[in-house]
């Protein structure tokens, strides 16, 4: 994802146009950038729910980060370990010694229903030979006793034919494909992939900046700008609406410290907005 080189071929008729959708629709609160503006930067901290500070995978139910992740919801960009996916009652969450199981018996159910990927041994998060980080490259290759990136492997193959490709896809792609379409005044964003030779070309997301600066990026399954900002039009913030969101708590992330419209769509697709 995030070592992927710059894009060779970025639709810049798209983005015109959609320019022009934005500024038709003349939406309040949201404004277009003066210029192309990519979504990577310094403070980037999730990209579709992979924490890109954390040193290994963690599963996004248990917090655990002693386990390998063996399964991805692309519907909800979580990490789920196998002892959660096997959570299916009470009984055998106690059984794992689970404290907290009621706290997040509906989100794992919900998970069940959704695309579910199995992966295997993402424990890691560096190359067992040159030491580079491997979480965020396309992908790795993997056995039971090495995690080798695919330049260690390309340089000597023969050394890794029993090892598997394992992909790092979580339906982003390269964050330097991903541009701001309209945004806030307090940093979030609607963001489109702008790279035609992308899986995700034209594909729609949303940025947010939580209240220490850190950034999160989202894909999601919109596929049209009039409709993201008709649902932005109809949208009010909990402060819009008079409430103190403020204590308003979410089961799986805690507080929320963040409260706009575009924070506001993106909870309601299960994107966290809080990156601490």
């Amino acid at each position: 994802m995030i070592y992927a080189p710059y894009p060779q071929r970025l639709d810049e008729d798209l983005y015109g146009i959609l320019s022009k959708i934005a500024a038709e629709n003349e939406s309040v609160g949201l404004h277009i950038p003066k210029k192309m503006k990519c979504v990577f930067n310094d403070g980037l901290a999730f990209v579709n729910g992979v924490d890109m500070y954390a040193c290994t995978y963690m599963c996004n139910y248990c917090w655990d980060t002693g386990r390998e992740m063996e399964y991805y919801c692309s519907d909800c960009h979580m990490d789920m370990c196998h002892m959660c996916y096997s959570e299916v009652d009470e009984e055998t969450a106690l059984n794992n010694g689970a404290v907290n199981y009621k706290h997040r018996a509906q989100a794992l159910a919900d998970c069940r229903t959704h695309n579910l990927k199995s992966f295997v041994g993402r424990s890691v998060n560096e190359c067992s030979s040159c030491k580079v980080c491997i979480r965020f490259m396309a992908g790795y290759y993997y056995n039971s006793k090495y995690d080798i990136c695919k330049a260690c492997y390309d340089s000597n193959p023969a050394l890794y034919t029993e090892s598997t490709y394992i992909e790092n896809d979580v339906e982003f792609g390269s964050v330097r494909d991903w541009f701001i379409i309209v945004e806030d005044d307090d940093y979030n964003a609607i963001i489109c992939n702008l790279n035609v030779d992308s899986p995700y070309y034209k594909k729609f997301g949303f940025l947010a900046t939580d209240g220490h600066g850190r950034v999160g990026v989202w894909s999601s399954k919109d596929d049209d700008l009039r409709t993201l900002l008709d649902e932005y039009d109809r949208t009010r913030s909990m402060e819009e609406s008079g409430l103190d969101y403020k204590y308003e708590e979410d089961p799986l992330e805690g507080e929320i410290d963040i409260d706009c419209r575009i924070t506001r769509m993106m909870l309601v697709r299960k994107m966290k907005v809080y990156y601490g």
